[in-house]
């Protein structure tokens, strides 16, 4: 796994390039940016799309800075070894800004160790289970991070573009 350091300094970049474009870009760019998927983060998407076709919904479309979004989300949970959403109102700001989306939002979870687990988890949470069905939502982002014990962080963040 990359190390924190490196991926933050990434976003960082991300960050600055994003900011620097002028206000008639109109989110063009974040297409361009593109993010490597753990197998754990891919299956967690696959896991959550089968469920919801299984409803009748349409699954959700992967949006790459999103899911940079969601890795600053994970870093500073480790960071600050806590599990809240005290950063999310910055992240549904950031969220919104990069992909003009309508609303946001964010499903946390730890400890898990497979992809199965995390799915099994979030649907027998009434919560995080409404956000999975919540057909106003489009798009997700994912980043699962690991802290020095080896202990799994997941963010979801989901958008209505």
């Amino acid at each position: 796994m990359k190390s924190l350091k490196i991926k933050l300094i990434l976003f960082a970049l991300v960050c600055t390039v994003f900011n620097s474009c002028s206000s008639g870009d109109e989110g063009i760019y974040f297409n361009e940016f593109k993010t490597e998927y753990a197998t754990m983060e891919l299956e967690i998407i696959d896991l959550i799309n089968e469920y919801r076709i299984s409803l009748g919904m349409l699954p959700f479309e992967t949006l790459d800075i999103i899911s940079s979004v969601a890795l600053t989300q994970s870093s500073h949970t480790i960071i600050n070894d806590e599990m809240n959403h005290d950063v999310f109102i910055e992240q549904q700001e950031n969220s919104v800004a990069l992909t003009n989306a309508k609303w946001t939002g964010e499903s946390l979870a730890y400890g898990f160790s497979s992809a199965t687990s995390v799915i099994n988890a979030m649907l027998n949470n009434e919560n995080h289970k409404a956000i999975i069905e919540n057909d106003s939502y489009t798009h997700i982002g994912i980043s699962i991070e690991q802290n020095r014990q080896g202990r799994n962080y997941f963010t979801k963040i989901f958008i209505k573009k």
